[in-house]
C-alpha cells in the first residue's frame, strides 16, 4: 500500500509481481492498513513501516512460525529489529504497570523509555511495535481491523 509516498522512486517497476495500492492522499496509518488488507488475499498479513529492510529469509521465516506454532488463536507476531548497525532496537515488552515501572526508576531515561528483555527465542509479550508486525487473517478480521482514528504520518 502507497500511502501517498513522494519516496516510492522505481520500486514498482523493480518489483513487477507486486501488487501496488497506490492512494492519492495520506489516508493515515490505520485507513490505510485496512485498505491493504481489503485489497490482498494471503492468509498471513505483514505490516512494516516505510523505512524497514527485510533480511533475506524474513518473511519465509515469519510464515514458516505460523505454520509451526499457531493453533489457530495466536495474535500478532513482532519480529527481532536491528538499528542499522546492526544493535537490537525495542520491539516488544510488557504492558506498563506499577511494578515494571518502579524496578525500571533507576535506569538511565533512554533505557528506562525503551527497555527491552532480549529473547533468544520465541516468547509471549504483551505488545510488538508495528515496525513489523505478522498476524493471521482471520485474527486481523476477528478484532475489526485497524482503527481508523490511529491516523500516524508516515
Amino acid at each position: 500500500m502507497d500511502n501517498a509516498s513522494t519516496t516510492l522512486g522505481d520500486l514498482p517497476e523493480q518489483f513487477p509481481s507486486v501488487r501496488w495500492i497506490r492512494s492519492p492522499e495520506n489516508m493515515g496509518w490505520g485507513d490505510a492498513v485496512n485498505r491493504g488488507y481489503a485489497a490482498s488475499r494471503g492468509e498471513i498479513l505483514v505490516l512494516l513501516n516505510p523505512d524497514t529492510e527485510l533480511l533475506p529469509g524474513s518473511l519465509a521465516a515469519t510464515r514458516l512460525f505460523f505454520v509451526e506454532r499457531d493453533r489457530g488463536d495466536m495474535g500478532a507476531v513482532g519480529g527481532r529489529l536491528l538499528f542499522s548497525d546492526g544493535s537490537e532496537q525495542p520491539s516488544c515488552g510488557p504492558f506498563p504497570h506499577l511494578v515494571n515501572l518502579i524496578w525500571r526508576l533507576p535506569l538511565k531515561p533512554p533505557k528506562r523509555r525503551y527497555y527491552l528483555r532480549k529473547f533468544d527465542s520465541p516468547q509471549n509479550v504483551d505488545w510488538v511495535t508495528g515496525a513489523f508486525l505478522a498476524v493471521r487473517r482471520s485474527i486481523f478480521a476477528e478484532l475489526g481491523g485497524m482503527d481508523s482514528r490511529f491516523f500516524l504520518l508516515l
